[in-house]
């Protein structure tokens, strides 16, 4: 992953939206990932639209329309039965809940870039007991955007957010660490094995609740704990 030739994610579009729309977010999410995470994470990565057996990848995002099964989740990434990371965005399910599907595009691309194989935690303590928090990037700041080149991208958290007494996010610099802004929301496990949630109000329990009824990503067995 930190290798020279960089982190590379496959975009697969599945979905109504066109080729040349498509080309113009990958752009952006691009630019992002060059210009305001590569300098503070210190990684080389990238998303390309191209499907040649030629071109190699190390991640795919696959992006459609919506489920199959009707109302369901945003946009999520895990690992297949291989081992191999792999990300959905659904597009009109992510606009019926508020949020631009470029948002959650940008959202699970962050967090599979730093997070790959949704398997990496940050010890700290949290309500005075020992918590093992997931290096998830945009959960605790997923309420808050940015755009660039017409394009609404997620924040992000910073290396220091993880790290006692730092702290910060791309648009919130003071953001304290282990922290939540409005509609975010912070997934850890206890020494228990038993996983638990910090929330930034109705909208981050709303998709807490719909990633726990599907059982995807980290922490399918939700446990509600309030802020």
């Amino acid at each position: 992953m930190r290798e020279s030739a960089g982190f590379r994610i496959r975009l697969i579009n599945q979905s109504s939206v066109t080729r040349k729309e498509m080309a113009v977010v990958a752009r952006a999410i691009n630019k992002q990932l060059k210009r305001d995470v590569a300098p503070v994470w210190d990684v080389v990565v990238s998303v390309t639209n191209s499907t040649s057996p030629g071109v190699q990848c190390d991640a795919t995002m696959i992006i459609t329309d919506e489920l199959p099964e009707g109302d369901g989740y945003l946009g999520y990434h895990d690992r297949d039965e291989n081992g191999l990371p792999y990300g959905y965005v659904f597009r009109k399910v992510s606009e019926q809940y508020g949020e631009n599907w470029t948002v959650t595009l940008s959202h699970e691309v962050l967090e599979m870039l730093m997070d790959p194989f949704a398997n990496i935690t940050a010890r700290t303590t949290i309500r005075k007991k020992p918590a093992w928090v997931w290096y998830e990037l945009s959960d605790p700041v997923q309420a808050d955007t940015y755009t660039i080149d017409g394009v609404e991208v997620s924040d992000f958290v910073l290396p220091g957010y993880f790290m006692p007494g730092i702290g910060g996010s791309f648009l919130t610099p003071d953001l304290k660490p282990f922290s939540v802004r409005p509609g975010g929301y912070l997934g850890y496990e206890t020494p228990a094995g038993e996983v638990e949630y910090i929330h930034g109000g109705k909208a981050a329990t709303q998709r807490l609740q719909i990633k726990s009824k599907y059982g995807i990503g980290r922490g399918a067995n939700l446990r509600r704990l309030d802020s």
